[in-house]
């Protein structure tokens, strides 16, 4: 049976021996707000909400949001050594990157995986946001003239 993403929040605080007081002070959220979560009050979980609540709870976004993967997040000490199949730093493809993106692929290496779908999602939004701005501009700039 399915379950929604509300349910699987329970589930992990259940998991982690947490209340929804401590929740509510760790992600910095009035109590009422989790009571939502936890109740289907709230419908969608997202942006900074969704980091702190995985973060503390040491749970995969994914599995929180979608229920896909294990729910736990795994710890960088338990990480799977990097080997040339698994290490984007020695990536042969790494080499063909302008400097600035090979920087930003070796800065990623070693976050957990959930911080790296959080940022991949940030950047996505904010390339949109441009994307409609720029899209914006150019109809005024053709409207004007």
């Amino acid at each position: 049976m399915k379950t929604t993403w509300n349910e699987r929040l329970r589930d992990a605080l259940t998991a982690r021996e947490k209340s929804p007081a401590e929740l509510s002070r760790a992600v910095d959220v009035k109590p009422p707000t989790v009571h939502g979560w936890l109740h289907g009050g709230i419908k969608n979980l997202k942006g900074e909400n969704l980091v702190r609540v995985c973060s503390y709870l040491h749970i995969r976004q994914e599995w929180l949001l979608y229920g896909r993967g294990e729910m736990e997040e795994q710890p960088r000490h338990e990480q799977p050594p990097a080997t040339p199949a698994n290490d984007p730093g020695d990536d042969p493809r790494l080499s063909e990157l302008p400097a600035k993106y090979q920087a930003i692929i070796r800065l990623l290496e070693g976050f957990p995986q959930s911080e790296i779908d959080q940022l991949v999602h940030d950047l996505g939004e904010k390339k949109s946001y441009y994307d409609r701005l720029l899209k914006e501009l150019l109809e005024n700039r053709r409207a004007a003239g």
